[in-house]
Order: C-alpha cells, then structure tokens, then sequence
C-alpha cells in the first residue's frame, strides 16, 4: 500500500512537470523513481507468485482479484 500511495503521489506530482524541457534535472528525477517503483511492482508481483502460485490453486495469483 505504501508504494501505490507513492506512486499516487509521484504520479500528481508529474502534472506540474509539463513546462519543464525534456532533458531537465526534474524530469530526469522523476524518470529514475517511475524506473524504481516499476522495479518495486516488478518485484512484489514475482515474489507474490512464486509464495502463491500463477494460476492452479484456488487462492493463486491469478485468481485473486486484488492482483
């Protein structure tokens, strides 16, 4: 839950990025945490399925909707 309400946050904080040029530092900021809470995501889901299953048991990744 902490890292959605983080990337909520990142994600508001993005519209006020839209003067800015497409090299500049916040921009390149922003880019490396959207890289860092993928990673997070990326990571959560993999350990999340190896500990519940994909998609066979009743209570598998898959089949839980909250995933």
């Amino acid at each position: 839950m902490l890292l959605i309400g983080g990337s909520s946050i990142k994600l508001a904080g993005d519209t006020y990025l839209t003067g800015y040029a497409k090299d500049s530092l916040a921009n390149q900021i922003s880019g490396y945490i959207d890289l860092f809470m993928n990673c997070c995501f990326y990571i959560e889901c993999v350990t999340k399925i190896c500990a519940m299953g994909f998609a066979m048991d009743q209570g598998s990744y898959i089949r839980d909707t909250w995933n």
